[in-house]
Formats: C-alpha cells, sequence, structure tokens
C-alpha cells in the first residue's frame, strides 16, 4: 500500500479531505460539512496541494469551491459570512441576528 505524501497526510488529518471530495463532487460550499470561515483554510490547502502536486484534481475542488463562495455568500461589506457561518443567500442575516441575540442575552 502506497502512502501518502507528507503535505497531503497533514491536510487530510486536519480535516481538509471533505473539501476535496465535496469540490469534486460538485457541492457548493455553504453545504459542506463545516461551511464557517475557519473551513477557508482547508480550502486554500486545495490550491497549495496542486502547486505542490500538480494533481489537477486538487485544483478542480479549489475553483469549484471558490466560484461557489463567489456566486453565494459575497455580501455588501466584502464578507462571506453572517453570524460566521455561509449561507447560500448573501442577503441573509437571520444566523447573524440569532447568534447577536444569543450573545446580548448572555452577558
Amino acid at each position: 500500500m502506497r502512502r501518502k505524501p507528507v503535505p497531503l497526510r497533514a491536510w487530510a488529518s486536519a480535516g481538509g479531505e471533505p473539501y476535496f471530495r465535496s469540490g469534486l463532487a460538485g457541492i457548493e460550499f455553504f453545504r459542506t460539512p463545516r461551511p464557517h470561515w475557519d473551513s477557508l483554510h482547508a480550502i486554500q490547502g486545495l490550491a497549495e496541494l496542486y502547486l505542490i502536486t500538480g494533481d489537477e484534481r486538487f485544483r478542480r475542488a479549489f475553483l469549484h469551491h471558490w466560484a461557489s463562495i463567489r456566486r453565494f455568500e459575497l455580501r455588501n461589506t466584502g464578507g462571506l459570512s453572517s453570524g460566521e457561518q455561509t449561507t447560500g443567500n448573501p442577503s441573509s442575516s437571520k444566523r447573524a441576528i440569532t447568534q447577536s441575540a444569543t450573545t446580548s442575552r448572555s452577558r
């Protein structure tokens, strides 16, 4: 059995592999397992893995998620999420309002 190269093993063990699979499957970023802003590091990892390995699948997965973010997530503020999560609707503020109300009550 052939082992994955070190950068690929490290990226996969850090939780990046679902973004690779979902990107190749054409699943929109907001429907991924963790559609949060902090998942962008895994998406960036796809581009880096393409540069390291030359494997076109990493490039395709990255470009799919990048296009998905541009298509569904960019807000008029320049951000890409509401309530720290992507929603698939840049006009949606429901999660942001819910989080804000929850935070206010807990103070």
